[in-house]
């Protein structure tokens, strides 16, 4: 994922796909720019300060589990589910953050428990996702255009011993079509590009974490998180400040200029996306107030949702 700073400063499962053909990108950017968010109505918004997304997003997400990391300047960026973490049955969430000098660091919230684990301090510039697939966590190196990985059991092994770790990459960082945002689904990893407007699947070696790329597809423009579900792509986009977020959703293996693709308004400065036993985790970055200031919705907690309902709502 890519924030506006990091912008202006340099102008988690089912079968392998098959490799897709991809439209040219001018003429998939021109169908996505012609889908209408919806953005009807003025919803409860008791859950989140600032302006209403609507009634769309306002009925379907309710406020979760605060970010952690906010109060020392970090700004949440990627957003993963991790099961049987510990080896003893508990899962996590799983939050990549970054701050100035971009240095890149990973929390983790028990589910159950919320109990938080970290920090752990990791090589990435930027953190813009986060994944567990195949016993590897992923994390994009220190460009968009690689990707570090970790054993995730030396992850586990940082959580338990308490307070602030370090955890060096296994291995040097992999190149990859698109590192700006990630996501793990049925032992693939998906990750793509805010600015490329493609996301790419690499089937995951499991012995040695290697990536093998499989296909690539159309996205949304400003993508800055995935989540993958047996049904749908569901993508979360934004850009700005003071501008909506959007959640858009496209049928599991298509373009986002195919027909089925539609989307909803959410508050600003949406990120990573994760689905977690059925319940869609959204991550937001506008809580980082000391880097973005005046933010038009400042969001300080996880939303989620129930991940069968995001496809219900009108297109407009």
């Amino acid at each position: 994922m890519r924030s506006v700073v990091r912008r202006t400063a340099i102008a988690l499962i089912g079968a392998s796909l098959a490799l897709v053909a991809t439209a040219p990108a001018t003429a998939v950017a021109q169908e996505a720019a012609a889908i209408k968010c919806n953005d009807s109505g003025q919803g409860g918004r008791a859950f989140y300060p600032g302006p209403s997304a609507g009634k769309v997003y306002d009925s379907k997400f309710e406020q979760a589990n605060r970010i952690p990391g906010l109060t020392e300047g970090y700004v949440p960026q990627g957003l993963g589910a991790w099961k049987n973490w510990d080896g003893a049955g508990h899962d996590m969430m799983l939050i990549s953050m970054y701050t100035d000098g971009y240095k890149g660091r990973i929390y983790g919230i028990e589910a159950g428990t919320s109990k938080v684990f970290g920090p752990v301090d990791i090589r990435s510039d930027h953190a813009g996702g986060i994944a567990v697939v195949k016993g590897w966590v992923f994390v994009p190196g220190d460009n968009n255009t690689s990707m570090n990985k970790y054993k995730a059991a030396d992850l586990a092994a940082k959580f338990k011993a308490g307070g602030r770790q370090t955890l060096a990459p296994n291995g040097p960082a992999q190149k990859v079509g698109g590192a700006s945002f990630l996501t793990g689904y049925g032992g693939v990893l998906y990750t793509g590009h805010f600015d490329d407007d493609r996301m790419y699947t690499y089937e995951v070696n499991g012995t040695t974490g290697r990536l093998e790329k499989t296909a690539t597809y159309q996205t949304p423009d400003k993508t800055q998180g995935v989540m993958v579900t047996r049904t749908h792509f569901v993508y979360s986009t934004s850009y700005g400040r003071k501008n909506p977020s959007n959640i858009h959703l496209v049928a599991h293996g298509k373009n986002i200029g195919d027909p089925s693709a539609k989307c909803f308004q959410a508050p600003s400065m949406s990120e990573g996306m994760a689905d977690y036993e059925g319940t869609a985790w959204l991550l937001y970055e506008s809580g980082a107030t000391q880097a973005y200031p005046g933010a038009r919705n400042v969001i300080e907690h996880l939303h989620r949702a129930r991940t069968a309902d995001l496809p219900e709502f009108a297109s407009r």
